[in-house]
């Protein structure tokens, strides 16, 4: 473990964020312009990449959060508050990247979905960015609020 991690942790962590919450908002925009999630248009063809991305890019943060979160254990300033952090820091890699691999196969086979399956995948994009921006939450408050992996502990 190399103290570099936990400086390294807040710079990944944007990514998902950004990629999760513009990939909820091209789905709608694609429902909402009649576009099919299914096909290979335009629009489903950001939103596939942007998912992908994301579903990478919140394994590595959540990853690189695991290290961080060692150090703060070793520290002691990790606490309840960090558990939990990480705990929905998992789900939401494993979630992500899950969605990642299946909207990749939708794209794959350039099947046209029924609208309400549209809805429902846009929906669910839409989870997935509310549930990176609570976690989000949680690591912000051990930051500020906590000084986790920022202030030294007295000791």
């Amino acid at each position: 473990m190399s103290p570099s991690s936990v400086f390294l942790h807040p710079m990944l962590v944007h990514f998902p964020i950004v990629l999760l919450t513009t990939l909820a908002f091209a789905d709608h925009a694609a429902v909402l312009s009649g576009d099919n999630l299914g096909n290979r248009s335009c629009l489903p063809t950001v939103a596939m990449w942007l998912a992908v991305s994301a579903g990478i890019a919140s394994v590595i943060a959540f990853a690189n959060g695991v290290l961080a979160y060692d150090m703060a254990v070793l520290d002691g300033s990790a606490g309840l508050n960090g558990g939990l952090h990480r705990d929905l820091a998992m789900v939401t890699a494993g979630l992500a990247s899950l969605w990642a691999v299946m909207r990749g196969w939708l794209w794959s086979r350039n099947v046209a979905l029924p609208r309400m399956w549209n809805i429902l995948v846009a929906g669910a994009s839409l989870g997935l960015a509310i549930l990176v921006l609570v976690t989000a939450l949680r690591g912000h408050a051990l930051v500020l609020l906590h000084g986790v992996n920022v202030l030294p502990r007295a000791g």
